[in-house]
């Protein structure tokens, strides 16, 4: 299910079938970008939650709570994208031809935080991601059970159809995707006035070289310029999708709505990166982990000794007139090349 910026009653694809061959190999190419941006993002949001849980236990903190969240839910999206990129080829797209599988298919804290000095209580946090995210799952789940549920003109999602009693939710789902949408872009656009404006209070009344006060406020100013960024670059296709259907009428071109979904996409990867980047705790954490894993590869790699064995060959054959070589079955036979019997052998 596409939950972000929901589709407007003109995109509905009323002949889906027809709308999947014509898709052709535009489609096939948001496949291929599916199943790498799901796999990758798997393995990715798996080793990062683990990294998120262990410090969870440790020390409780609402930005690690709101961190697993987001990675989870980023797991959940990356798994769903590795199935939709299989079944929605392999043996033919099911969804179009089985319609029921459809079925199955922390910026504003920050704000309050930083410009307000408001800490508001983790319960509400809690709160508002346990509305913000089991209302649209809910109201799919029902538009599954009374089957309700049409396919995109993309050929690679599906969506609420609007000859729906509950129809009208979409139009609440869609509302509170804008919402969020502005939501983040003006905590983080009040975070950059509030540090510039903060470096330069900071430069007149403590008397602080400018060069200095700027460093402090430079990064944050950059990673709230980065994250705004890439959350215009993510769900602004969405974004122009709807308004472009809702004030014009008419139905949205196929070019723009295959640049939106591919975008989008890529989501699943862009919230876990940021963790990475912005949490240093994290960060050390998740490569320490990484590079136990890679050790753990080499060590359960067959090849291992193969390899082990021919750099023992090299290192003892070099003047030394004897040459060593060790093999799985004896673990090492000399010979001799000054012996007579040994020169003949060899």
């Amino acid at each position: 299910m596409d939950y972000s910026l929901i589709d407007h009653p003109s995109n509905m694809a009323y002949d889906p079938v027809q709308m999947d061959i014509d898709a052709g190999i535009y489609k096939d190419i948001l496949l291929v970008e599916c199943f790498f941006v799901g796999l990758i993002g798997v393995i990715l949001t798996g080793m990062l939650l683990s990294v998120l849980i262990k410090k969870f236990r440790k020390e409780y903190h609402v930005d690690t709570m709101l961190c697993s969240v987001v990675s989870a839910l980023d797991f959940q999206i990356c798994v769903g994208l590795i199935f939709r990129s299989i079944f929605c080829k392999w043996p033919y797209n099911l969804i179009v031809y089985h319609p029921w599988l459809c079925a199955l298919g922390k910026r504003y804290e920050r704000c309050l935080l930083i410009v307000f000095g408001i800490n508001l209580h983790n319960y509400i946090w809690i709160g508002v991601i346990v509305i913000w995210v089991g209302y649209p799952i809910v109201h799919m789940i029902v538009m599954a059970f009374q089957n309700t549920i049409v396919f995109s003109q993309i050929g690679i999602y599906c969506t609420v159809s609007p000859n729906t009693p509950g129809f009208y939710t979409i139009h609440i789902l869609s509302g509170m995707s804008i919402v969020a949408f502005f939501t983040v872009l003006f905590s983080y656009s009040a975070i950059i006035v509030s540090r510039y404006k903060a470096g330069i209070r900071a430069q007149r009344e403590l008397n602080i070289d400018y060069k200095i006060a700027r460093r402090q406020s430079i990064k944050t100013i950059l990673r709230s310029l980065i994250i705004m960024l890439l959350y215009i670059i993510g769900y602004g296709g969405k974004l122009l999708s709807f308004s472009y259907e809702t004030f014009t009428g008419r139905k949205r071109p196929w070019v723009l709505d295959y640049i939106a979904t591919a975008c989008i996409i890529c989501n699943s990867l862009v919230n876990d990166l940021l963790i990475l980047y912005f949490n240093t705790a994290v960060r050390e954490e998740f490569f320490i982990l990484l590079f136990r894993f890679y050790d753990y590869l080499i060590a359960c790699n067959p090849m291992k000794m193969t390899l082990t064995s021919k750099s023992n060959i090299s290192n003892n054959s070099g003047g030394r007139g004897k040459l060593e070589v060790l093999s799985e079955e004896d673990d090492e036979l000399k010979l001799d090349i000054n012996k007579p019997s040994d020169k003949e052998a060899l």
